[in-house]
């Protein structure tokens, strides 16, 4: 993200920049802003494609933890349970 707003978007503001203080836009300069948001625009969805994969990582993570928490729900109801039946026989 540092390097999209160092160097993309910057270099992509400055070319802005020279395109408005020109009265009659050239049409290399014209050209040049294009390729830098098009450079700009690239290097967003690379970095929207990364953070997509982290999402799915951290939903894979999420339900790995509450498959775990109902585990240990099923393994304590169990126990107290068979406790309790441990318990009626002796009593």
């Amino acid at each position: 993200m540092r390097k999209l707003h160092d160097e993309a978007l910057v270099s992509l503001g400055d070319k802005l920049q020279t395109l408005l203080s020109q009265n009659e836009p050239r049409e290399s300069e014209r050209e040049l802003a294009l390729e830098a948001q098009q450079s700009a625009v690239a290097e967003m969805q690379r970095i929207l494609s990364q953070m997509s994969q982290w999402e799915s990582f951290v939903d894979v993570i999420n339900q790995l933890r509450q498959i775990m928490k109902s585990q240990n729900e099923i393994l304590q109801s169990t126990e107290t349970v068979e406790k309790e039946r441990i318990k009626g026989l002796f009593d």
